[in-house]
């Protein structure tokens, strides 16, 4: 919960910033000829990876604009290489892969030793 009402603005800016830059990704997605459900599944799945790398990048702390500027920076990198003709799929997989681990090398370099989540079993 936040804590003072510009914790809840900063909060209320990022959720918008984040919205404004899903809708866009997908709008740029529709302009460069993808279908309507496959350039949603793109900036969906862009979104939700770029918000699970954003939360690790800042864990255990809420950071929202920290988070929201990660998040929009994978999105413009998806949708530039979607863009230059490489195929979604691939092209998502390989920048959430990328963005992971630079964020790990980040949390490392930082000496902020947080543990990996377990995995579910």
């Amino acid at each position: 919960m936040p804590s003072s009402a510009a914790d809840s603005s900063a909060l209320l800016h990022a959720r918008v910033a984040v919205l404004a830059a899903v809708i866009s990704a997908f709008a740029c997605l529709l302009e460069l000829g993808f279908g309507f459900v496959r350039s949603a599944m793109v900036a969906a799945a862009t979104a939700s990876g770029g918000v699970a790398v954003s939360r690790r990048l800042t864990a255990p702390y809420p950071a929202p604009k920290t988070r929201a500027t990660v998040l929009v920076i994978i999105l413009v990198v998806v949708v530039q290489l979607v863009g230059l003709g490489h195929p979604p799929v691939p092209t998502l997989a390989m920048v959430l892969v990328t963005a992971s681990v630079a964020t790990e090398i980040a949390r490392r370099l930082a000496g902020v030793l947080y543990p990996l989540p377990k995995p579910l079993s």
